[in-house]
């Protein structure tokens, strides 16, 4: 990676609040299964780290949504 392909991606996980290493891993396998390099494999990239924040949420939410339908439950049996 070149010192302007580095320093792109030391602010975008500084942008996205991640591990430098884990952008970089990310990029990297980008770069690889789609054959890009520069600004299309960070734009891919941002894409993804979007896409995975996205489902973290979704998660999130659905974990919640069960603990409460178990606290209702429980809350009606008593």
């Amino acid at each position: 990676m070149n010192t302007g392909g580095l320093l792109r991606a030391f602010d975008l996980a500084k942008h996205h609040k991640m591990d430098i290493r884990t952008f970089t891993n990310i990029q990297r396998i980008v770069q690889d299964e789609v054959n890009c390099k520069g600004l299309v494999a960070d734009e891919i990239t941002e894409q993804i780290i979007m896409y995975l924040r996205y489902c973290k949420a979704a998660m999130l939410d659905i974990t919640t949504v069960q603990d409460l339908k178990r606290e209702i439950t429980i809350i009606e049996h008593q």
